[in-house]
C-alpha cells in the first residue's frame, strides 16, 4: 500500500484533511483506519473520541472523523513532477534527468509543451495550485541533493495542495534558482518539520505568500530565517494571536505586511519598529490601542502610510484619533466594518447630511494626511468638508476631541478653537 504517515494531508473529494491516526478501531477491526482532522470542520463528527476510546486529538473541536483506507486508496497523491506533466506537458521523453546523489530519476514529458512554454526550462510562471501534490521527492530517495534546476522560473504557486514536510518547500526552492515570488498558502505544515530542516538562506526569494497555513508565531520565526530579503509577505488565516505580545523581527526590506484573519485583540508588539509601508490587520479582535504609549516617539511609526483595520471591534473614537497619533503619515485608511462605523449618530446628526456621510467625515477630518478612506479617494473639497463639519460640530459640542493630541493643535491653530 502506498506510505502513509501521521500529520499526511488528504485530499477526499472537493474536501482536505490532515491525518491524525492511522490503526484499527474497534467498530471496523478487520480494515486499517485513518483518523482524520478536516480542514473544514463542519465535515467533523468528533474530536478523535469513538465510544469512549480517544484514538486522536484535533486542534479544533468536533473537526475530525474516521476513514477507511480502502475508501482513501481511491483518491490519488501525486508528486510535484507528476503535475508538471499533467499540467503544462506531454508524456514523451525528456532528455535531461533529475539527480539525485549517484541515483537517476527520468521524467518524462516537455518535449513538445504547449504554444506559450516550448519546454521546460522556458518556463518563467508555474501555477499548479489543488492538484493534490503531496511531495516534491519521492520519500524512497534518501538523498535530495538535487542537480536538476528550472533556471528561468520566477514565479511559483503551490497553494492548497497537501504539502506537510516543508523541506518538500525547500527542495522546490533549491531547484529554482531563480524564483522571487512563492505561494505555498493552504498547505497544513507540521511544526517539527521546521525544526528539522537544514537552515539555508534563499536571498532571491522577495514575495511570499503563506495563508492558511496553521502557522503559529515559533513556525513564522523560523520561516523568515530563510527569506531575509522578502519585500512582501502574506500571513493571513493563520492563529497568530501571539505577535500581541512577541515581537517578531522583519526582514530589513519588507514593505507589505498581511496579517488578517490572525485573532488579534491589539497591535503586534514592536510594530513601530518594523520599516514596512503596509500593513493589514484587517478581520481581527482589535479593540483598542495602547493609549499610554502616547506621545512618546519610539512608539511612533513613520514609515507605514497604508493600514488596513477594517472589520475589527473598535468602537471609541479616543481611538481612531490615537491611530492619527501613532501613524502621523498614514495615507491610506480602511477602518469600515468595525462598530464605531454603523453606530448610532442620533448626537451627531446633521439634517443636510446621511448618517454614513457623518461618520465618513467625521473619520476623516480626524487624521492630518489621509488621501484614500475605505478605498474612497480623497478631494480637496472633501477634505475641506469633513474640517468644516467638524469645527462645527466641535464648537456645538456634538463632538469631542481630546485636547492634548496634534489634531486639536492643528484645528485650535487654523480655526481659532478654545
Amino acid at each position: 500500500m502506498e506510505e502513509y504517515r501521521i500529520g499526511d494531508r488528504l485530499q477526499i473529494g472537493d474536501h482536505v484533511c490532515t491525518i491524525r491516526y492511522i490503526g484499527t478501531i474497534a467498530a471496523w477491526k478487520d480494515e486499517l483506519t485513518f483518523g482524520v482532522e478536516w480542514d473544514d470542520p463542519g465535515r467533523g463528527k468528533h474530536s478523535g473520541a469513538l465510544n469512549g476510546v480517544k484514538y486522536f486529538s484535533t486542534v479544533k473541536d468536533n473537526a475530525g472523523s474516521f476513514i477507511k483506507y480502502s475508501k482513501v486508496m481511491k483518491y490519488v497523491r501525486v508528486g510535484f513532477f507528476e503535475a508538471i506533466e499533467e499540467v503544462y506537458g506531454t508524456p514523451t521523453e525528456l532528455g535531461n534527468d533529475v539527480r539525485i546523489s549517484s541515483k537517476n530519476i527520468e521524467f518524462l514529458g516537455f518535449d513538445v509543451l504547449n504554444d506559450r512554454n516550448q519546454h521546460l526550462d522556458s518556463l518563467k510562471i508555474i501555477s499548479l495550485q489543488r492538484r493534490s501534490i503531496s511531495f516534491t521527492i519521492p520519500r524512497s530517495e534518501t538523498d535530495s541533493a538535487v542537480i536538476r534546476s528550472f533556471n528561468g522560473l520566477t514565479s511559483l504557486n503551490v497553494s492548497y495542495n497537501l504539502y506537510s514536510d516543508f523541506e518538500d518547500i525547500l527542495q522546490l526552492l533549491r531547484i529554482s534558482p531563480s524564483l522571487c515570488t512563492l505561494n505555498i498558502s493552504g498547505n497544513k505544515f507540521n511544526s517539527k518539520t521546521f525544526t528539522s530542516c537544514e537552515r539555508t538562506e534563499f536571498n532571491n526569494i522577495k514575495h511570499l505568500s503563506a495563508a492558511n497555513c496553521n502557522l503559529s508565531i515559533e513556525d513564522t520565526i523560523t520561516i523568515l530565517e530563510y527569506f531575509p530579503h522578502l519585500e512582501t509577505l502574506d500571513l493571513s488565516y493563520n492563529d497568530l494571536s501571539k505577535l500581541v505580545d512577541v515581537s517578531l523581527d522583519l526582514p530589513l526590506n519588507l514593505k507589505s505586511l498581511f496579517l488578517s484573519n490572525n485573532y488579534l485583540s491589539a497591535l503586534p508588539r514592536g510594530y513601530y519598529h518594523w520599516n514596512i509601508n503596509s500593513l493589514d490587520l484587517s478581520n481581527n479582535n482589535i479593540r483598542s490601542v495602547d493609549t499610554s504609549l502616547s506621545g512618546e516617539s519610539k512608539c511612533t511609526s513613520l514609515s507605514i502610510v497604508g493600514l488596513d483595520l477594517s472589520h475589527n471591534k473598535i468602537e471609541r473614537w479616543d481611538v481612531v484619533d490615537h491611530l492619527n497619533e501613532i501613524f502621523p503619515n498614514l495615507k491610506s485608511l480602511r477602518i469600515n466594518g468595525n462598530p464605531i462605523m454603523v453606530e448610532d449618530c442620533s448626537e451627531t446628526y446633521h439634517e443636510s447630511l446621511e448618517q454614513s456621510n457623518i461618520l465618513f467625515l467625521n473619520t476623516l477630518a480626524r487624521f492630518n494626511n489621509l488621501d484614500i478612506l475605505n478605498g474612497s479617494h480623497l478631494t480637496a473639497d472633501i477634505k475641506n468638508e469633513s474640517e468644516l463639519y467638524f469645527v462645527s460640530a466641535l464648537c456645538s459640542e456634538n463632538l469631542t476631541l481630546s485636547k492634548d493630541t496634534k489634531r486639536w493643535m492643528y484645528f485650535e491653530d487654523k480655526y481659532c478653537l478654545t
